[in-house]
């Protein structure tokens, strides 16, 4: 019998049938698959209860031809507070959807499997949402082969991060450019720098990252943009989580004081 134990992340569900349930998961051993958990809506499943977004599992499986079978699951940790609170859950939304989306089907990455399980307990933390997904997509980007180049052009040119003038940037170009190279969107020297420390620090040194409403703003523009442009569509959770942070301004400044 093929089977394997694994530990896993449900990256997403959806009902199967009448009582089945047809899971999406991150695997430390097999990266993103599909899964059957077989009667997992029925009101005595032993399953059903723990096969739910977020939660962070030891797994059976089974493979078959084409999908795999949990056939047993541990819960390590189902971040209930990610569940009380509408902003982090819609982060975490968010950054599971980045990993379904770029990841191919049983290509494991064991450092996009930490990066996601480290990122899901960091949301648990109160007032770091935006930092949080700001680290994950940077070093998710980065682990793919896409990191932005924000320290010079595409032609060689060393940014210049002390002036005062907005500096252009262009996803499909890699980058910022210099004024020779190309004119397109525009982020603030304040957030070029900002976005370079959190690119370039510790995860514990870039959360701690301080800044103003407005530099957060850029920081989640050029982000927004450079995420868009490799996916070819806004995420869904992506749109969301931006209306939420909209709505929410107050707080936010409250949560990037100016500084750093």
């Amino acid at each position: 019998m093929a089977l394997s134990k694994t530990q896993a992340v449900v990256l997403r569900t959806r009902d199967l049938g009448e009582a089945d349930r047809l899971v999406t998961l991150y695997t430390l051993e097999h990266g993103k698959v599909g899964a059957v958990s077989k009667g997992a809506r029925k009101a005595r499943s032993r399953l059903g209860p723990v096969i739910q977004t977020f939660n962070h599992l030891n797994l059976l499986l089974y493979k078959g031809k084409s999908l795999y079978t949990i056939t047993g699951a541990d819960l390590i940790d189902g971040f209930p507070l990610l569940r009380g609170d509408l902003t982090k859950m819609t982060a975490a939304s968010y950054i599971t959807e980045l990993v379904e989306r770029t990841s191919e089907e049983g290509d494991p990455d064991q450092e996009v499997f930490y990066l996601l399980v480290t990122s899901l307990h960091l949301l648990v933390e109160a007032g770091y949402e935006r930092q949080v997904t700001w680290v994950f997509q940077l070093r998710l980007l980065d682990r793919l082969g896409l990191a932005p180049r924000l320290d010079r052009c595409q032609c060689g040119r060393k940014a210049d991060m002390e002036g005062r003038r907005p500096v252009a940037y262009d996803p499909a170009a890699g980058g910022v450019l210099c004024p020779r190279c190309g004119r397109g969107p525009t982020l603030s020297r304040e957030a070029l720098r900002a976005l370079y420390g959190l690119q370039t620090s510790p995860v514990e040194e870039a959360l701690s990252l301080s800044v103003g409403p407005g530099v957060a703003d850029d920081i989640d523009e050029f982000l927004h943009d450079y995420v868009v442009y490799h996916l070819g569509r806004e995420p869904n959770s992506l749109r969301f989580l931006r209306e939420l942070w909209g709505m929410r301004g107050g707080e936010m400044c409250e949560n990037t004081k100016e500084g750093g």
